[in-house]
């Protein structure tokens, strides 16, 4: 596979981009960004102000607010070195992040790549290869467009028990080039980035913090800890959460990407309830399906890496589902294992889960949630420093 470093060399500028130019708020991230005095703070600093005002997903947004994000930055420099480096940094990084998601205090993780050349270079396959090679070395797997890859994110909760939960967490891909572009919803200042979170894992995770939180305060006892509130506590308020998201999606030339739909009347809908009182805003939105002319779920989408500024006139919307937030069957294993996630226990198997990619028909295979090690983890292990015994 040809390496990042020789990739970067064949990038091609876009010349609409020098024309119309990146939207306001791109170009005073990206003045911070691309200085060589920055630091790694103020990068993170410059990239959770965005968050916080530009995300449209509101998940994003909380997590930016409150420090929730946990970060590996990438400059146009490192790209340069062989991909075992980059590999090294990147695998750094998650490690720190998947410890501290393990302890509750994080479910995001954001790979930042920030590059001049890439952020103005025409979207074409010479990028999508960039991206699919920084994947791959990510997820140490062969990544693959039109295909859901997933992150497996882990939480302990505090006490003797031990008790702990696993989530597979999506990982989707942004980028400056998006701006303007019909797929404006996931640009990016900077360049390109992977986001990976877990609504199930920040909800759950959302509880042990309250919990720590009036533990602390009935004991009189600092938060030295840092445990945050974001008052997300259930899969319900998620779904609400969720919905809004989808309706902030940017108006473009070619319209919205993504779009709710009207209140259910086919068959199938009719037998699943909404399970919570929507807002006015959202009281004759369907709960149950979306809209996305981009599949929401796929790590790389193929629509991203073309120079269309317009959406195909021949591209065929996906039907996209709310319910791995609150329909629990059999039938829906999305709620098992995104949204309330699978409890594990403590035991040794010689099973390596580290990270996932998904078809749609595996994912209907998945039917019930498993009880898996700890052990079965080789990312995990290595991120809380326990050594693995070789046979």
């Amino acid at each position: 596979m040809e390496s990042i470093a020789s990739l970067m060399a064949r990038l091609t500028p876009d010349r609409w981009r020098r024309s119309v130019g990146f939207s306001a708020d791109i170009d005073v991230a990206n003045t911070v960004l691309f200085s060589a005095e920055t630091t790694d703070p103020e990068i993170i600093e410059t990239i959770g102000q965005w968050l916080q005002q530009n995300q449209p997903c509101l998940f994003g947004r909380i997590a930016a607010k409150l420090g929730f994000i946990r970060y590996c930055i990438l400059r146009e420099s490192d790209l340069s070195l062989s991909d075992e480096a980059i590999a090294q940094k990147i695998q750094h990084a998650r490690r720190r992040w998947l410890k501290d998601a393990f302890e509750g205090k994080t479910s995001n993780f954001v790979i930042i790549v920030i590059s001049p050349t890439i952020s103005e270079a025409v979207p074409d396959q010479v990028v999508a290869k960039i991206a699919q090679r920084l994947c791959s070395l990510y997820l140490r797997l062969d990544a693959t467009f039109d295909s859901i890859h997933h992150e497996n994110i882990f939480l302990e909760k505090p006490g003797h028990s031990k008790m702990t939960w696993r989530w597979l967490a999506g990982v989707n891909y942004f980028s400056s080039q998006g701006d303007k572009r019909w797929w404006h919803d996931h640009r990016f200042p900077g360049g390109m980035a992977f986001s990976v979170n877990s609504v199930g894992h920040f909800v759950r995770s959302e509880k042990i913090a309250n919990a720590m939180i009036e533990l602390n305060k009935s004991l009189g006892v600092p938060d030295e800890e840092g445990w945050s509130d974001s008052r997300v506590d259930s899969l319900e308020k998620a779904l609400v959460m969720a919905m809004r998201t989808i309706s902030l999606a940017a108006d473009t030339s070619s319209g919205k990407a993504t779009e709710l739909l009207s209140q259910p009347t086919s068959p199938r809908e009719s037998k699943l309830k909404c399970p919570v009182e929507l807002p006015k805003s959202l009281s004759e939105k369907n709960c149950i399906e979306y809209l996305g002319y981009y599949h929401t779920d796929y790590t790389l989408p193929s629509e991203y890496f073309l120079a269309d500024v317009e959406r195909s006139i021949s591209a065929e919307p996906f039907f996209l589902d709310f319910t791995y937030l609150f329909h629990k069957h059999v039938a829906n294993p999305d709620f098992f294992t995104v949204g309330e996630g699978q409890r594990i226990r403590a035991e040794h198997s010689g099973l390596d889960q580290s990270s996932t990619s998904q078809s749609e028909g595996y994912k209907m295979r998945r039917g019930v949630p498993e009880s898996i090690p700890i052990e079965s983890s080789q990312v995990l292990l290595e991120a809380l420093g326990i050594e693995t015994k070789t046979v």
